[in-house]
């Protein structure tokens, strides 16, 4: 999967497999939580880098089980709902 600007092709990270990227985006969860201060946190870092890493992270279940109400109701619903399967930490 490579990131969709044209800038981002010759970079490394844009080679990652999708599955690898998910690998380094759950460390960076661990990191840069979604409920910091209110913050989007780790969500705001990868889906706004590129397409690729926004695809990847909108589909990994395994990305959106840890539920945070700091930041939100709305947004609560949305990591249930995007976690489907996946066990939750809450």
């Amino acid at each position: 999967m490579w990131c969709a600007d044209a800038r981002n092709t010759y970079s490394p990270t844009s080679r990652l497999p999708p599955e690898v990227l998910a690998y380094v985006f759950e460390w960076l969860i661990l990191v840069s939580p979604a409920d910091v201060e209110g913050r989007l946190g780790w969500i705001e870092s990868v889906t706004h880098v590129c397409r690729s890493w926004r695809e990847v992270a909108l589909g990994r279940p395994a990305l959106w089980r840890r539920i945070s109400f700091t930041i939100g109701l709305e947004w609560a619903k949305e990591m249930l709902a995007r976690a489907k399967s996946a066990p939750l930490v809450i």
